[in-house]
């Protein structure tokens, strides 16, 4: 039966590592049974910033048995404990926040009773004829850290296994003991850990651990950093202004991020931050194009990590993702949406002029295009944004109708830096123009009108408390035609209906749903209007649509940092 005792250990970016280990009975082991367990080793998950290796925070001086330069996966050696036997190691200071854990290297086999080997199941709970070690019920170890709530010492939970194979040259080292730690993130940051080692560890003659090994072995997470490789985009890159700005992942979860925690040279006015990830955030402003922009962290600036805990920025640089430039290319005209001669456009789609930089609409003169369907002239076309910031046409167009975009030979449209013009705040700076050199024609025909998603999807999930169902249409839907009797719920439900957006009904339950099965259904003959004046297009509902869901109870909130 194969036995899994790589669980949780992670090398660089691969995730998890392969065992080295002793396959040859006649291969040196680098071991001496006799005596007791000697500690030649602590190994402390470390490198912050990203790199995820093992360093040591303790090596044994004097003894040639503890690791030295390490044969490790990525190709490239590693040292762990100094070649000098007389050094020992400087305690590990950046314990990586997210994944730490520690390794304790002995010098010989331990007894394997320190272990239990659990089966491990496939998802439907049967056996799959492995096993994996747990150090649940032994305990050999005292994992303490300090507290955030007054700094205090308290005990951290903590499973993990024993890995016999390997010796000091081999990835990876052992005989050891791996501690993980149930949730390493509740740990702030930047504080004391140390890990004592119990009595009941010893070796297959019943040898216990010297006592004057047993620690404690001390190690520091790490201060809230951000992962320098991951920093986007790289220093010097050139980005598109309408995608530009700095994507920064930290190595924890953060909080309080805004956008003053960046400088911009020059300053390109109206600094922003929005979240990506609890770690990730992405650095934006007024970017202009055909420009060079630097950016730095504030030196000084203070980031809280999950915890609270505050990380203050004192150097920022390039080398540690904290600093760089880029250049923004210069204005673009990328094309026109729909495309020439589409035949399924959404009614409610908006002709798009797509550029690599927001634009000013307000500067799109209304002789410099046209629009035009079977009768002339669509009534009412101006140009206008759409969510995303880019420049659309808006009409109300028919459905299962030719249209005839034009944008003029001459045609003007100044460019937006910023995109704030989108949300009716007006643009930063303007820095430059496109003219269209000739006349760009796109032909296309509306689709017919439909039903295209629904949110939950059939046989989703969703928590309980207040529950919504968004029916999703390929054009502007009046909610208010939308009858009582053309929806039906099982167990009954009251919906409050209204409009999430221009082309989404949006059904709210009146009260909280219990959890359980429920089944909705927009019946067959079902008819909305859409929203196009002084005409309205009426949708019918061809057959049933039915969408089963299942509302859970709310996950139990984690447990608040130690």
């Amino acid at each position: 039966m194969f036995v899994n005792r790589t669980r949780g250990v992670v090398w660089a970016t691969s995730g998890v590592l392969a065992l080295v280990g002793c396959t040859d009975p006649a291969q040196k082991t680098d071991l001496r049974p006799a005596g007791p367990p000697e500690v030649l080793s602590v190994l402390v998950m470390n490198d912050a910033a990203g790199g995820l290796a093992e360093g040591a925070t303790f090596c044994k001086t004097g003894d040639s048995f503890r690791p030295g330069l390490d044969n490790t996966p990525d190709g490239v050696g590693h040292q762990l404990c100094p070649d000098d036997l007389s050094m020992g190691a400087d305690e590990v200071a950046d314990a990586n926040p997210t994944n730490w854990y520690a390794r304790v290297m002995f010098d010989e086999l331990l007894d394997p009773s320190i272990e239990d080997l659990v089966p491990i199941l496939d998802d439907t709970g049967m056996d799959t004829g492995t096993e994996m070690g747990t150090l649940a019920n032994t305990q050999p170890f005292t994992l303490q850290c300090q507290s955030v709530n007054g700094g205090a010492l308290v005990d951290i939970p903590y499973d993990g296994y024993y890995s016999p194979a390997g010796n000091k040259i081999t990835w990876p080292v052992g005989p050891s003991l791996v501690i993980t730690p149930s949730s390493p993130t509740l740990v702030a940051t930047q504080s004391e850990c140390q890990l004592t080692l119990k009595d009941n560890i010893k070796d297959e003659d019943g040898n216990p651990v010297p006592a004057d090994q047993r620690g404690p072995y001390k190690f520091k997470i790490a201060p809230v950093a951000v992962i320098a490789a991951d920093t986007a985009p790289a220093d010097g890159d050139s980005v598109d202004p309408i995608a530009a700005g700095v994507d920064l992942t930290f190595n924890t979860d953060v909080s309080g991020v805004t956008g003053a925690l960046v400088s911009w040279t020059p300053d390109p006015g109206n600094d922003y931050a929005s979240a990506e990830a609890p770690n990730e955030y992405f650095f934006g402003a007024d970017f202009g194009v055909n420009a060079m922009y630097a950016w730095t962290i504030k030196p000084g600036s203070m980031v809280k990590d999950q915890c609270g805990k505050v990380t203050t920025i004192t150097a920022p640089s390039v080398d540690t993702g904290d600093a760089g430039s880029f250049m923004t290319n210069d204005l673009m005209f990328t094309g026109i949406a729909p495309f020439d001669t589409q035949a399924n456009a959404k009614p409610s789609s908006k002709v798009t002029l797509k550029f690599n930089q927001y634009m000013n609409a307000t500067t799109l003169a209304a002789t410099e295009y046209s629009l035009t369907g079977p009768s002339g002239p669509v009534a009412g076309a101006a140009p206008s944004y759409d969510a995303a910031g880019n420049v659309i046409i808006d009409a109300e167009l028919k459905p299962a109708t030719m249209y005839t975009f034009t944008l003029k030979s001459g045609a003007t449209i100044d460019d937006c830096p910023g995109g704030e013009g989108a949300f009716g705040t007006g643009c930063g700076t303007k820095s430059a123009t496109f003219t269209n050199t000739a006349d760009q024609v796109v032909h296309f025909t509306t689709a017919a009108l439909a039903l295209t998603g629904t949110t939950p999807a059939d046989n989703d999930s969703v928590d309980a408390g207040t529950v919504s169902i968004f029916l999703t249409f390929n054009f502007d839907v009046d909610s208010t035609t939308l009858a009582a009797s053309e929806i039906s719920t099982s167990p009954n439900v009251q919906w409050d209906v209204s409009n999430a957006a221009a082309n989404v009904i949006e059904l709210d339950s009146h009260t909280a749903l219990a959890p359980g099965d429920y089944t909705f259904t927009l019946k067959m003959g079902a008819t909305l209007d859409d929203l196009v004046a002084p005409t309205a297009d009426t949708y019918t509902q061809a057959a049933d649509k039915v969408i089963h869901f299942t509302v859970t109870a709310p996950a139990p909130a984690g447990p608040p940092c130690y």
